[in-house]
């Protein structure tokens, strides 16, 4: 662009100049006819002058005049030139203006190209983006695949029927995918003795715990508590090292024939498919006694999915016309690990937790012992029911420590406790060594407190340091005490 604007300049300045040149060339050509026109005429002397003098000045006229037209005719051949060169100006004029043309075409071309470039980049990057998107969509569909692949295959796995086999039987029935049940006693077994009474209950629980290798000084005393909440009519949640053996053992004691024991699959979500499994295990058999079933992972999955198929379960007295289950005695174990949830207040509306880690357990058990089967009828089930609620024990001081330190009363766990105490004052055959109040305070009190986070400081002076209201101390509560509350401050809630 500057280079043609100097042209363009420059053709103005030579279109001046062509002007200048045409006026000289018409006065040049004016000049010299006009020298020409007063040499041709006869010269005319004055009589005033001498001839001589006449000649003189005619001749040097006539020389400046030749010499005019000679500078005349030399500036003409000049401007004839220079026009003929000034000429050439219009043929330069016209290639400029072409270049001019041909520059302007080839800015709109460069700038439509910028513009092509432009569009073809967003275009390129439109398509990396696209291309970016697409492949993390293919890594997410292939990750979703691998899921998938992990989800069929553990389907595949729960719904496979578990081949679980004890010495007492090897009968499994299918109900769930998942969730299977299975005998703990044979239909064909040995004549079953029936329980008559609350201290025939404690003794089959003894036999039972001692052939697992619980010490018999401690052994009475659980079996006890234990009887007091199959009385009670509460649900027995038991953990610890050897929860699994113990509940198996405690429902074969008491159901007999009717017992029966299942596990939880992890993240159970239907109660009814619980409610079902329970059905067909307690009702293959004579509806006549109570049936036990060992419930094995019963914190593999919420408690609120259980917990009204349990709560039915320990209830209901004698089997229903339509079919419901009848009357099952729950023995429920508590696991723990990455896959169980942890113990919470809820638990104590059904019944207590027994940690069985601070019993006196054998550390060399002589075998597995063969136990006398038995069971329990219902009518002596129900007499023992009216015998718990037509009782005098004074309830206060369970209800009182019931409703420690809390704002809000749990009107549920109120009655089980009330209920358990009750219960612990008919079936406790020794209340010196160990009292109900401390009994209730190793399987219902301090467990419902742990749950709650209460700090050592606050219940310590409650319990006494595990003597309460005994005249000894009860080694089983001074060691939870120790062991699982915190001196002060809120306490771990997590198993």
């Amino acid at each position: 662009m500057p280079l043609l604007l100097s042209v363009e300049t420059q053709l103005r300045k030579l279109s001046a100049l062509e002007s200048v040149v045409a006026d000289t060339k018409a006065l040049s050509e004016s000049a010299h006819a006009a020298v020409q026109e007063q040499a041709a005429r006869p010269s005319n002397p004055e009589p005033t002058q001498p001839s001589g003098k006449a000649d003189d000045v005619l001749v040097a006229v006539q020389a400046r005049v030749e010499a005019l037209a000679s500078q005349s005719d030399k500036l003409t051949r000049e401007v004839t030139e220079l026009s003929l060169a000034v000429s050439g100006v219009g043929d330069l004029r016209e290639a400029i203006d072409h270049l001019a043309a041909v520059q302007r075409d080839s800015q709109d071309h460069s700038r439509s190209n910028v513009k092509h470039t432009e569009q073809l980049s967003a275009a390129i990057q439109r398509i990396a983006g696209e291309f970016d998107a697409l492949k993390e969509e293919r890594q997410m569909a292939d990750q979703l695949a691998a899921l998938g692949e992990r989800l069929g295959a553990l389907e595949k796995r729960t719904s496979e029927t578990k081949e679980i086999a004890t010495s007492q039987s090897k009968e499994v029935l299918n109900l769930r995918a998942g969730l299977n049940w299975e005998a703990l006693q044979p239909a064909g077994g040995s004549a079953f003795a029936p329980i008559q009474s609350h201290s025939a209950i404690g003794n089959a629980f003894v036999k039972a715990l001692q052939s697992l290798g619980l010490r018999k000084t401690t052994g009475q005393i659980f079996a006890e508590e234990c009887a007091a909440a199959v009385v009670g009519r509460q649900v027995i949640f038991l953990k610890g090292a050897f929860a699994a053996r113990v509940a198996r053992g405690l429902a074969r004691a008491i159901g007999g024939t009717r017992s029966a024991r299942l596990a939880v699959p992890m993240g159970l979500q239907d109660g009814e498919e619980l409610r079902v499994c329970i059905g067909a295990a307690a009702a293959r058999h004579s509806g006549s006694s109570v049936g036990a079933l060992a419930v094995e992972g019963i914190n593999r999955t919420a408690l609120d999915v259980t917990k009204e198929v349990l709560a039915d379960c320990i209830n209901v007295s004698s089997p229903a016309m339509d079919g419901r289950v009848g009357r099952v005695a729950i023995f429920a174990t508590i696991t723990s690990g990455i896959a169980s949830l942890p113990i919470e207040p809820s638990y104590f509306e059904l019944g207590p937790v027994f940690d069985l880690d601070y019993l006196d357990w054998r550390t060399n058990p002589s075998g597995d012992q063969e136990t006398a089967v038995t069971n329990l009828p219902i009518e002596v089930d129900r007499a023992m029911q009216d015998q718990l609620l037509t009782g005098e024990t004074n309830t206060e001081e369970a209800l009182r420590l019931a409703r420690l330190f809390q704002q809000r009363r749990n009107p549920a766990v109120e009655r089980v406790i009330a209920r358990a105490y009750r219960a612990l004052h008919i079936v406790r055959s020794d209340q010196k060594t160990v009292t109900p109040l401390q009994s209730l305070a190793y399987g219902w009190l301090l467990p419902y407190w742990r749950s709650l986070g209460f700090s050592k400081d606050q219940i310590d002076s409650e319990l006494d340091g595990g003597k309460c209201n005994g005249s000894a101390v009860d080694q089983r509560l001074a060691t939870m005490l120790s062991a699982e509350f915190a001196d002060n401050g809120h306490v771990d809630r997590a198993s």
